[in-house]
């Protein structure tokens, strides 16, 4: 089970590092973290040997850790020998007068916790958490004063006495802390409040932009886009909150209710006319995302929010509904029989609850062109290609009489 998560913090590398060396105090920034205990007389450097109690939710353990690498002011490694096991490393990067801070994680989960399986609902929680810990620690450094280390007034804030140079302006933003990595690309911080997505094979990105902003202005909840010159990343606001998916794995008895809200932001979006760029994959007069599942649809304070429309297309709405369907009903399970059995009951009873809140046999009318659609994706893993195979094959078998002409 790989994590990692990131950010900027307003404060110079060294005094990001002085926090961060001072493992008996990672629990004022560490949430999960109840007490720190040493077993070695050195508290720092290669070697030291530690127990941290921790809590996820219920669940009690102690994880013990040792330090394997140590590098002053940049990095500091881990590994976890307790329940937990694994390797970890805290990596520090200077950004102008700003710092990237990165957490990385590498563990294996006992068995008592559901082996592979138990990555479901641990690996969404404990990405939350770790973000989380890493705002605190910002807010930690970020609220203290900054002070002038040389004595000469340099650095220091403007007297105000002094004049201020109004011409002034400060330099633009560059990327910053890796928060988000997928199969096509990476997000990166990019000021304050925003993000900068790239792709790995570096493509133009203008008509992905172009379909935000065209949603964004017919009232579709999209994050906020903004100008840039280059044609290659997308910057937009920084989304605070967890994705449906991981809050499913924290919350699974709320399923029901995402799985509504999944089927509603479909119903909208099929409201919305397709701007002239974009090609047609069928007769239809609908803007379709060709993405949209759980995962890309954050959960924020102020309602959800769809993100990633580099799939977008025009045509059927139901189409695009269908496709979600075929998303929902594929894809490996991992762990033993029985968790496999649970995990599909689960998901296949948020697929029905989805089709019905998104518009029934109207959808599945589209079910077997959606499969093939989803087949067409470079992407997708060869086990999710066999999945939808499959399902593709039994529609055809059990529901040719629902499919469109």
């Amino acid at each position: 089970m790989r994590i990692h998560v990131g950010t900027e913090i307003e404060a110079p590398r060294d005094r990001v590092w002085t926090e961060i060396e001072d493992i008996a105090h990672h629990v004022n920034w560490m949430a999960d973290a109840d007490s720190i205990q040493f077993e070695t007389e050195g508290h720092g450097g290669v070697g030291t040997r530690f127990r941290v109690r921790t809590h996820l939710g219920p669940l009690r353990t102690v994880d013990t850790m040792t330090v394997t690498e140590w590098v002053e002011g940049e990095a500091i490694g881990v590994e976890h020998s307790g329940a937990v096991r694994g390797t970890g490393r805290i990596t520090l990067a200077d950004m102008d007068r700003r710092t990237s801070i990165t957490w990385d994680e590498e563990l294996r989960l006992p068995v008592w916790f559901g082996g592979r399986a138990g990555e479901v609902v641990a690996k969404p929680l404990l990405t939350r958490i770790w973000r989380r810990n890493l705002l605190a620690l910002k807010r930690l450094l970020e609220s203290r004063p900054t002070t002038d280390p040389t004595g000469d007034g340099a650095g220091a804030d403007p007297s105000p006495d002094e004049p201020v140079d109004a011409t002034r302006t400060e330099p633009p933003p560059t990327p910053g802390a890796l928060i988000g990595h997928g199969r096509d690309g990476d997000i990166r911080e990019f000021g304050p409040g925003k993000v900068i997505r790239t792709t790995h094979d570096g493509r133009d990105l203008s008509r992905e932009k172009a379909v935000m902003q065209w949603v964004a202005d017919r009232g579709y909840p999209v994050p906020r886009v903004y100008d840039h010159d280059d044609p290659t990343a997308i910057v937009m606001d920084r989304l605070e909150g967890p994705s449906m998916l991981e809050d499913l794995g924290a919350h699974p008895w709320r399923s029901r209710r995402h799985a509504r809200l999944l089927g509603r932001l479909h119903l909208q979006l099929a409201e919305i006319e397709p701007p002239d760029f974009l090609e047609h994959v069928a007769p239809g007069d609908s803007l379709l995302h060709l993405d949209f599942h759980p995962e890309n649809v954050i959960l924020t304070a102020n309602g959800p929010r769809v993100i990633d429309w580099a799939n977008a297309a025009a045509g059927p709405g139901d189409l695009d509904a269908a496709f979600t369907w075929v998303l929902l009903k594929t894809g490996h399970v991992g762990g033993n029989i029985v968790m496999r059995t649970l995990t599909n009951i689960i998901r296949d009873r948020f697929a029905d609850w989805f089709l019905d809140a998104a518009g029934g046999r109207g959808v599945l009318r589209w079910a077997v062109e959606a499969a093939e659609l989803r087949m067409l994706d470079p992407h997708i893993m060869a086990g999710e290609r066999d999945d939808v195979f499959k399902l593709a094959r039994r529609l055809r078998g059990e529901a040719l009489p629902l499919q469109a002409n």
